[in-house]
């Protein structure tokens, strides 16, 4: 996927960590019409994954997002959680393909395993089984 950092905003992800380098080059984004995310259930469009997780140590970052550990607060599970700037050009639609493969392909053993996804007002998130062992 690619993604595309906006001028006006610094390349961070919910942690304050620097996603890309600061000599990479920036392009304006187009801005885009408020989408709908349907498959996003009613609940889990919050105004904090903070308030579900505690977010643990960064994973991986690359040019469209930041992947972290994660605990859910209610059950004590560990996920890996995919964290997605909203404002952005190609993230809308990345956020929904991703969803969409993960649903659909939920049974393939050879696919990551998707628990659930997240909207807040700045970002998208993917909750997916957390991989551990190398």
């Amino acid at each position: 996927f690619f993604c595309v950092v906006l001028a006006s905003q610094s390349p961070t992800n919910t942690m304050g960590n620097k996603c890309v380098p600061e000599e990479d080059m920036y392009v304006d984004a187009m801005p885009h019409e408020e989408e709908k995310f349907e498959f996003v259930p009613e609940e889990n469009i919050i105004e904090d994954i903070k308030s579900i997780y505690d977010i643990g140590k960064e994973l991986g970052c690359g040019a469209s997002c930041t992947v972290f550990m994660a605990k859910m607060k209610e059950t004590g599970e560990k996920y890996a959680i995919k964290e997605m700037l909203r404002d952005d050009e190609f993230n809308p639609k990345s956020f929904r393909q991703e969803v969409d493969f993960l649903v659909t392909l939920k049974d393939h053993p050879n696919i990551l395993q998707y628990y659930a996804c997240y909207m807040t007002p700045t970002h998208f998130y993917i909750s997916t089984k957390l991989c551990t062992g190398g």
